[in-house]
């Protein structure tokens, strides 16, 4: 069986209608002009704990509002291109999609970007049968879910969430594992992020607050080692664009705006195109 694997378009509109297969996307179909400004709260509260600053606090909320709108509204128009192939999207949110997060004004989200696209299929917390495959999707995750490094831990524990985080790590590794287990066919595993400390995992971009620290997923690494799905299909580090095995399962960056032909059972992998790295 075939699939066209997309990741990390941000707005990019790619052509797959000629290729072979349904397509999974790894989420973060939204445009990121907004990355810079949240970069730099990002590193001021890094450097100053006891600020409690956000990236609309620097620019104002009248133009963080019409950021928003422009980053949704391109994420729209890439699903609407996919639906129109008539191929299957199967799909999860990346930390760019606008998910419920916490703004303090009304705006468009995830769900609505999904909304009335009928081969657009939103598989974030759910399991979906694919040909001779179940899908299970995990999406709107962009680092460890609990603290991985000591400043990391000592800043949950000085802001008193490190309960809240195990909470919610028991809570979404519990439901994905229910998945699991409930899987009657072989398992791609499609996940925003990758698995945590690994070669496909370490922030490579020299602006980030994060950069040459491992910053993938704790729970994507723990149920790939315990469910060996047939492949763990994942993004959100914009390189580098690679495969590695883990025990039985291949797990792919599918990296930042690129095609990945994938053929099941293997999996084999052919680049189509790569850009912008």
């Amino acid at each position: 069986m075939n699939f066209i694997v997309v990741g990390d378009l941000h707005g990019w509109k790619p052509s797959v209608k000629s290729r072979p297969g349904e397509i999974l996307c790894v989420g973060d179909v939204c445009s990121s002009e907004l990355r810079p400004r949240i970069f730099r709260a990002l590193k001021l509260r890094m450097r100053h704990p006891e600020l409690d600053l956000t990236w609309w606090d620097i620019i104002g909320k009248a133009k963080a509002k019409r950021l928003v709108q422009k980053s949704w509204s391109k994420g729209r128009k890439v699903l609407e291109a996919f639906n129109k192939t008539g191929k299957k999207t199967y799909l999860v949110p990346g930390n760019w999609d606008w998910t419920p997060n916490g703004l303090p004004w009304k705006y468009k989200t995830y769900a609505e970007m999904v909304k009335g696209l009928k081969n657009v299929v939103d598989v974030h917390m759910k399991a979906r049968v694919a040909g001779d495959y179940t899908i299970i999707g995990y999406g709107d995750h962009s680092g460890p879910e609990l603290p991985q490094n000591k400043k990391d831990k000592k800043r949950a524990r000085d802001n008193d969430v490190m309960d809240l985080l195990k909470q919610d790590y028991r809570y979404t590794k519990g439901k994905l594992e229910q998945l699991f287990k409930k899987a009657k066919k072989p398992v791609i595993f499609l996940t925003h992020n990758v698995p945590f400390g690994t070669k496909l995992d370490m922030v490579l971009d020299k602006n980030s607050p994060r950069y040459k620290e491992h910053f993938g997923s704790v729970i994507v690494k723990e149920l790939v080692k315990k469910y060996k799905p047939i492949v763990c299909v994942g993004g959100h580090m914009h390189s580098p664009f690679a495969k590695i095995k883990i025990s039985k399962t291949v797990c792919v960056n599918a990296g930042y705006r690129a095609i990945t032909g994938m053929s099941l059972p293997g999996p084999k992998f052919k680049a189509y195109k790569k850009a912008d790295y």
